[in-house]
């Protein structure tokens, strides 16, 4: 008997703690850890807490505020999608209980040049452009790396510049890491005119390395700048300093107001100094454009290891295959004759108006100006450079009353040494100022050992004796001579010539680089 009424004892102690523990609530409900902060493409389960814990899990609800930041599933595992903030909340099915915690997704890297912001997404571009413009002391100055090609082609709103302003340039690294960016367009028609003073993927840069980058643009038009101000527009940057390597850019560059000063470029619309364009690349239709390149608007600075095809119409001031208006190097470089068309008031296959030295560079388009010539319209040094297309120079504004210049290398220049002339025809339409190499040298000019299609057709007719301005016949072939001047001389200001070769089917059989 006495074992049945423990046994019952114990039977009544187990049904008690059983309603007990039925009725206990769960009191509590927390984050293991908060805020949290996970970098763009990082995963973390988010830990939720509670109290009593010795209760079962209670059954929850998951909430995310913005998954535009940060994607969350239904066990907690967030994954970082771009820069900014997201509240996430855990609610018991009852709504009895709330547990809120805070998001923060960065950018994946630190900032500096060994570990830097990395960026996968348009809403991360977006991001790095609104934290530069926006708070630029602090992003201004890093280092940022492209991790997928990017495609703008569903985006509705143009793009507004990387370094907008002067007061927000961008001065830190960008590398572009062989990427390419898509369908980007910028219009000025609803934005302000501190955003269409400097139009590009970059605003305005200051000391910055831009490298390594493509952008493919649908267009570029700008209309709303005023005659107090000047335009800058470039595929990569409309105005700054620094170095541009390994880039390239392709689409159309619209200046609507050729009563105001712009800088176009396929590349940078006015580098200022010191400013370095190295192994880039343009294929870029500019109109309208006050001073316009196919590289370079305006630039001070040296131009290396560059090309450039497209249309280029300058109605204004200075036109250039490579640089509207150069200070300093270009070397090694080239324009690309088919599609290089030019119309402006001085117009070079190479320079519009050079001040300095164009070393080993050739251009194969026709060339239309008031100073008109092959390699440069008004030029100062000019060594071992060829150019094939037929140059024209008309007078200016008024014809009747401005003369036309027209050289096969320059229309006008300091001096020229071991250049060909090897186009068709070099013509002007009023006066005498017409030579196959140089039209008129400046009065210290001199000119050493050039040559010049013996066929090429001169209107007026020149004084061939005169072998300054028109060289001499053209006998050997054009790539031994070149290549016996790299010989001679293989590095200019310490950058290595480049080599010459012909190949058949490749520019007409006329010299190519290496």
């Amino acid at each position: 008997m006495k074992k049945f009424y423990l046994l019952l004892a114990i039977i009544n102690l187990l049904i008690v703690y059983s309603c007990s523990k039925d009725n206990e609530k769960i009191t509590q409900l927390s984050f293991a850890q908060n805020p949290v902060q996970l970098r763009i493409g990082d995963t973390l389960t988010l830990k939720v807490t509670y109290a009593p814990a010795n209760l079962p899990a209670p059954s929850c609800q998951w909430t995310n505020t913005d998954p535009s930041v940060a994607t969350l599933d239904s066990h907690g595992k967030l994954t970082g999608i771009s820069r900014g903030n997201t509240l996430i909340m855990i609610t018991t099915n009852d709504g009895a209980l709330i547990a809120t915690c805070m998001v923060t997704v960065t950018f994946k890297g630190d900032g500096s040049v060994n570990n830097p912001y990395c960026i996968y997404t348009l809403a991360d571009l977006k991001n790095l452009r609104d934290s530069i413009n926006k708070n630029n002391a602090a992003y201004g100055n890093k280092a940022y790396k492209l991790m997928a090609d990017l495609d703008f082609s569903k985006e509705t709103d143009p793009w507004i510049p990387i370094g907008n302003d002067l007061s927000c340039s961008f001065k830190g690294v960008f590398d572009g890491n062989g990427k390419t960016i898509t369908h980007m367009k910028i219009s000025d028609q609803s934005h302000d005119r501190t955003y269409t003073q400097y139009a590009g993927f970059f605003g305005c840069i200051e000391g910055a390395i831009i490298k390594n980058s493509g952008i493919v643009w649908e267009e570029i038009v700008t209309n709303s700048v005023t005659s107090d101000t000047n335009a800058y527009i470039g595929g990569i940057a409309g105005y700054g300093s620094g170095t541009i390597d390994n880039c390239h850019t392709s689409g159309e560059f619209l200046f609507l107001k050729p009563d105001v000063s712009g800088y176009v470029g396929g590349i940078i619309g006015y580098g200022a100094m010191p400013a370095s364009i190295a192994n880039s690349h343009s294929d870029v239709e500019i109109r309208n454009g006050y001073n316009s390149g196919g590289i370079a608007g305006y630039l001070i600075g040296t131009i290396s290891n560059c090309s450039a095809a497209g249309n280029l119409n300058s109605v204004r001031k200075y036109a250039g295959g490579i640089a509207g208006c150069s200070v300093g190097l270009i070397i090694n470089s080239y324009s690309l004759g088919k599609l290089c068309l030019y119309s402006g008031y001085v117009s070079g296959g190479v320079s519009g108006y050079h001040s300095g030295q164009i070393v080993n560079c050739y251009a194969t388009g026709e060339i239309n100006g008031t100073y008109s010539g092959g390699i440069a319209g008004m030029g100062g040094t000019i060594y071992n450079c060829y150019a094939s297309g037929d140059i024209y120079g008309y007078g200016g504004d008024d014809i009747s009353n401005m003369p036309g210049f027209a050289g096969g290398i320059a229309a006008q220049a300091l001096g020229i040494t071991n250049c060909l002339a090897i186009g068709n025809v070099v013509k002007v339409f009023s006066n005498h100022n017409a030579a196959r190499i140089c039209s008129l040298f400046f009065s210290s000019g001199g000119s050493e050992l050039n040559y010049a299609n013996s066929s090429m057709r001169v209107a007026p007719v020149p004084d061939l004796s005169d072998t300054r301005r028109n060289g001499y016949n053209l006998t050997a072939q054009p790539v031994d001579l070149l290549n016996a001047y790299v010989t001679a001389n293989p590095t200019f200001n310490g950058i290595p010539l480049s080599k010459w070769k012909v190949t058949l089917g490749v520019n007409n059989c006329y010299p190519v680089f290496e």
